[in-house]
């Protein structure tokens, strides 16, 4: 957000949209974030680096599934922007714990964890397509952002990538049965 906030905003089908933030001022300039939002009707939370920062409690219900696609790095109507790295995306059809958050931030998932309906670890390197690790195979296409080098510090020897996003550079995954209705889930 473009005043110093880092927002989740969700629709639920019990009528609302809810948000939970907090001031960018938390995070160290330059150096990796790791952000995570969780719902499980009715709490929705954002963490910072496995740390929970923000919370709402909503009215409660599923969330209201986008007809259209998963967008990362933009809002919907394309009018807010992220500018920075991406590095990994997940998500989970449960509500992961503070714990299981920070267990999961220094672990690279294989796609095939217990409750994963979608992982992206954004190493293509290459392209404007990603792909989803997971059996459900929800891949995605790169809508301005560039592939860099300039990635989180990890214990494996692997070339990795991450995503640099600009003003009005995206990512988009198209919406599936397997990503479109819930109650409960994490994104990382």
């Amino acid at each position: 957000d473009q005043s110093g906030i880092v927002a989740v905003n969700i629709r639920t089908a019990n009528g609302g949209d809810y948000a939970a933030t907090f001031s960018t001022s938390e995070m160290a300039v330059n150096e990796w974030a790791y952000l995570s939002f969780s719902y499980s009707t009715p709490d929705l939370k954002l963490f910072l680096n496995g740390i929970e920062r923000a919370s709402t409690t909503t009215s409660g219900g599923n969330i209201i599934p986008s007809s259209t696609s998963l967008l990362f790095g933009n809002s919907d109507g394309l009018t807010q922007s992220y500018e920075g790295l991406m590095d990994e995306v997940s998500i989970w059809d449960v509500s992961l714990t503070e714990t299981q958050i920070q267990a999961f931030m220094n672990l690279s998932l294989q796609g095939d964890e217990s409750n994963l309906i979608g992982h992206w670890n954004l190493n293509e390197g290459v392209g404007m397509t990603f792909s989803d690790l997971n059996i459900n195979g929800n891949n995605g296409s790169v809508y301005g952002a560039i592939w860099s080098t300039d990635v989180p510090p990890t214990p494996s020897e692997q070339i990795d990538f991450s995503l640099e996003f600009g003003q009005g550079d995206y990512m988009q995954i198209p919406m599936s049965e397997s990503l479109s209705t819930f109650n409960t889930f994490t994104v990382e």
